[in-house]
């Protein structure tokens, strides 16, 4: 687990700060890296349920939005073969 969260950038030396919808999900990643030795952890316990909410907050994507699927053409086949 520890491999996968430092490949991406989640290291020991950064304050990581967990969340999800309403802190549920935060809370399960808050103890699995505490449990990995992370110690400069914080929950955002009302995440994006307080967060997307207010309109007074900033929010931004940071990917691009997803492409429109493809019409279906009725062959039964979805192009992935």
């Amino acid at each position: 687990m520890r491999a996968l969260y430092e490949a991406v950038g989640v290291t020991t030396d950064l304050t990581i700060a967990t969340h999800c919808q309403t802190g549920v999900r935060g809370s399960h990643s808050f103890f699995v890296l505490r449990l990995l030795g992370y110690a400069n952890l914080e929950l955002y316990d009302a995440g994006w349920e307080e967060w997307g909410n207010d309109p007074d907050v900033p929010i931004e994507p940071d990917v691009a939005p997803a492409a429109e699927p493809e019409p279906d053409d009725g062959s039964g086949m979805d192009g992935d073969m």
